[in-house]
């Protein structure tokens, strides 16, 4: 074939140019999705070494490619300094002297070069970690604790059959086998010679009315326990000498103690965070334990048996809690999600004064969170609980025919219209269609706040505007409050608070917005907020816009101000609709479709929230459905749906108001969350949440 000479020279080489810059981005590409690959190595697989080749590769075949060229080498740099490699050295120093004009690379090298050993002088051994252990997905298991020898883990199970307590104590190996139950409880902790546990438990005592609450011990050989302290308590942990327990007590469980093995009076240390284990240093001396930060969160610190006081730490940002020590017991581990996801760092201890010194060394890289971490008596062996989550999209059919399809990950889905949804996932907004396909991402924030019903995004009742929360870097309690067209662009900044809950208005012109003690209107294209009323106290309850115009504020706090008010949408005094402080108004309060009836939860005897109806004229209200949580109106305004555990596990339901039919919808094996019906009312859309956890052992240095 012959060249066709009438093509230009310019134009020649204006094609060249345009194959060039082609095959150039075809390449860069490629890097990228190298890039990407050499990371699941590392964070994933936990196979550093791979992760190195790949890493070389990288670099020497897109070197030109020079932003993923000086990633690689710093992935590079930070896979040999876990394993304890000198090289590490060479790979960030390349960084700062061939790659020094990308800006955020050369910054880290340069900071992880002054941490670095200087040539000549004996590197930090780093700690070698392994998959040991994966639990069954959906499974429920609350804190697990690692024998003295390293073998065996105890944990609670949530047992739904036993109706009159729930929990109950097994143990086993790590890989899953030998399981056995030891008893009814829970937050077990081994002693150090492995032959009892400490939990916390309940146990009818022959001839007393009421049942004696508090920290038990068990002999494992035998089965004989004792009650140690009675009193309401939890998270024990039993020193490595045997001689003290450490647990947490008082209102909410917020107060560290002490108590002797063989019994006693305990002894208050300090002020505690609820939920916080503690850790024992390995020679007994010190606790390290969380206390709540001034700025919010929870920071980590140790008690000082010998000098009988506390130290902190570490800073809330947003919320450190305590993992264990090193072998020596200079180093303090703690948990910390300040670099995104949670990881183990570690901070350095004065012998003298025993205050922090230096900055806190980040020593694990998953991109999951890391629950929690536990220890063998030595701080020889630490295990950690890495929580993997599964968040998938359902869809049901309404007439309960029990057809169910699933669309891919994500969460809190949202009807676009009858063959779209709009849902959350890794902190974005993705759009996606019902009749298959990639989902398609429509913002590019990173940070949407959607962990719960409270902070979720919420489109506007005529669907072509979307308003979502982001969290601000650095502050444990920031929020910014975001208004988009939808299907995406830019988004407009609303507000800025420390806490906010919003509610769109009917016809999607406004939002409502409660923050620092306000509930204001707030205009969705532009302008100032207008204040309905302030109250000069924080307002932490739901908002809800009523198409009859009227604003619904449900406040859930315990006090004067519990209840469900109606503020006028054009200002003036809340009026008080309920008066009852068994009300529970956190998971949904919602007008019917006409504005005449409102759906809300409130307690039980049996403590579970039951679905109410008020109506709105009389003020009348009557019971709808037993334990519901999440109530979603039909478009039609004549069935909720709502999810329930009523059968052992949390699925999807809808009553029918007119005759109180109750009717199933899905029957999944996982835990079912948020119903959604769509604009014709025909479907159900939903999400699934499948956790599963896996232990990571890692053999300290």
């Amino acid at each position: 074939m012959m060249w066709n000479r009438s093509l230009s020279l310019p134009a020649a080489a204006l094609l060249a140019a345009s194959l060039a810059v082609h095959l150039g981005g075809q390449k860069n590409d490629r890097a990228e999705v190298l890039f990407e690959s050499a990371q699941k190595k590392s964070f994933l697989d936990g196979n550093l070494q791979a992760a190195i080749e790949q890493y070389k590769k990288i670099v020497a075949e897109y070197g030109s490619h020079r932003s993923v060229a000086a990633k690689a080498l710093v992935e590079m740099g930070r896979c040999y300094e876990k394993l304890g490699l000198a090289e590490a050295r060479k790979a960030y120093e390349r960084v700062t002297g061939e790659y020094s004009d990308q800006a955020e690379p050369a910054r880290f090298a340069r900071e992880r070069l002054k941490s670095l050993p200087a040539v000549g002088e004996a590197a930090e051994a780093k700690p070698r970690l392994r998959l040991v252990m994966g639990t069954r997905p959906g499974e429920t298991v609350r804190p697990l604790t690692l024998s003295p020898d390293g073998t065996q883990v105890a944990y609670t199970v949530l047992n739904r059959d036993d109706k009159d307590y729930g929990y109950e104590i097994w143990t086993s190996d790590f890989a899953g086998y030998h399981a056995r139950r030891i008893a009814r409880g829970f937050d077990a902790a081994w002693s150090p010679d492995g032959k009892s546990l400490v939990f916390v438990g309940t146990r009818r005592v022959e001839n007393q009315a009421s049942p004696k609450v508090g920290l038990w011990v068990r002999s494992l050989p035998d089965g004989a326990e004792r009650l140690l302290v009675e009193m309401m308590c939890a998270g024990p942990a039993w020193s490595p000498d045997g001689k003290w327990i450490a647990f947490r007590a008082g209102p909410l469980n917020q107060r560290l103690h002490v108590v002797s093995a063989a019994g006693g009076e305990p002894r208050f240390l300090a002020e505690s965070w609820t939920g916080s284990p503690a850790r024992w240093s390995p020679d007994s001396r010190r606790i390290a334990f969380a206390q709540q930060h001034p700025s919010g969160g929870s920071a980590t610190s140790y008690y000082d048996l010998k000098r009988d006081r506390a130290f902190r730490l570490t800073s809330a940002a947003p919320s450190d809690s305590p993992g264990g020590w090193s072998p020596d017991g200079k180093w303090v581990y703690f948990l910390s999600s300040r670099e995104g996801s949670s990881n183990l760092w570690k901070t350095l201890i004065s012998d003298e004064t025993g205050e922090p010194v230096g900055t806190p060394i980040r020593m694990t890289e998953f991109q999951e969170n890391v629950e929690a971490a536990m220890q063998t008596p030595d701080c020889r062996k630490t295990v950690m609980v890495l929580r993997k989550d599964a968040r998938r999209i359902g869809v049901a059919s309404a007439d309960g025919s029990g057809t169910t399809r699933f669309l891919g990950e994500g969460r809190h889905p949202q009807w676009l219209d009858d063959e779209h949804l709009i849902f959350s996932k890794a902190g974005d907004l993705y759009a996606t269609s019902l009749s298959g396909g990639e989902a398609r991402r429509i913002t590019s924030v990173g940070n949407i706040i959607d962990q719960s019903d409270w902070f979720r995004f919420a489109l506007a009742p005529d669907r072509r505007s979307v308003a979502y929360l982001t969290s601000i870097p650095g502050q444990s309690k920031g929020r910014r409050l975001h208004v988009m067209s939808v299907p995406g662009g830019p988004a407009r900044q609303a507000l800025e608070a420390g806490f906010i809950t919003f509610a769109w208005s009917p016809d999607s012109k406004a939002l409502v917005a409660g923050y620092d003690g306000t509930v204001a209107v707030i205009p969705a294209d532009k302008g100032e907020p207008r204040v309905l009323f302030t109250e000069g106290r924080p307002l932490d309850g739901w908002l809800h816009w009523c198409p009859g115009g009227a604003v619904l504020y449900a406040e859930y706090e315990p006090g004067p101000m519990d209840g469900i008010y109606l503020i006028p949408a054009s200002g003036g005094q809340p009026r008080r609709l309920t008066n009852d402080p068994k009300s529970y108004h956190d998971r949904g309060v919602q007008c019917s479709p006409d504005g005449n009836r409102l759906a809300y939860l409130k307690v039980s005897p049996e403590h579970n929230d039951d679905l109410w109806i008020l109506d709105l004229k009389t003020g009348k209200s009557e019971l709808a459905a037993k334990s519901a949580m999440n109530p979603d109106w039909s478009p039609g305004g004549t069935r909720i749906a709502f999810e329930s555990w009523r059968d052992g596990r949390r699925n999807i339901y809808a009553v029918d108001i007119r005759n109180g039919q109750i009717q199933r919808l899905t029957n999944a094996p996982e835990q079912e969350s948020g119903p959604r019906w769509s604009p014709d009312g025909k479907s159900i859309a939903f999400w699934i949440n499948r956790a599963e956890r896996q232990l990571w052992l890692m053999d300290n240095p």
